[in-house]
């Protein structure tokens, strides 16, 4: 599977998984200006169950880059009617390593915003 998506995006052959979940999203959907908004969420809800299940999974983000879109397209031989969107190799990790804490408060900012009342 490595060599597979290796040839569809230059992050893919740093995941050795077992499987991987390619996320697409049908061409013909209702609101297609939110489809890739709606995929982020989607894929970030598959990483969460993924970990609860204590799976390691990695997101590999293809679009909005057309050529890896396309390489997927031919490497897979997907339907016309999807677009891919992420791949997100999945699979029982090597080693469990503790959470890193990166959050640094230097990095938060407050803005102080007044409303102007009767805009709408």
């Amino acid at each position: 599977m490595n060599e597979i998506f290796h040839r569809t995006s230059p992050y893919a052959g740093t995941a050795s998984a077992p499987l991987a979940f390619v996320a697409c999203y049908r061409t013909a959907c209702k609101m297609p200006e939110y489809a890739q908004i709606d995929m982020n969420a989607s894929v970030e809800n598959l990483l969460l169950e993924a970990d609860s299940l204590g799976l390691g999974a990695v997101w590999l983000g293809i679009a909005p880059l057309k050529e890896h879109m396309e390489a997927i397209h031919n490497v897979l031989q997907i339907s016309q009617d999807l677009v891919a969107f992420a791949i997100v190799p999945c699979g029982y990790p090597d080693a469990l390593h503790s959470q890193q804490d990166r959050f640094d408060f230097k990095r938060v900012h407050y803005h102080s915003v007044r409303l102007q009342t009767g805009l709408l």
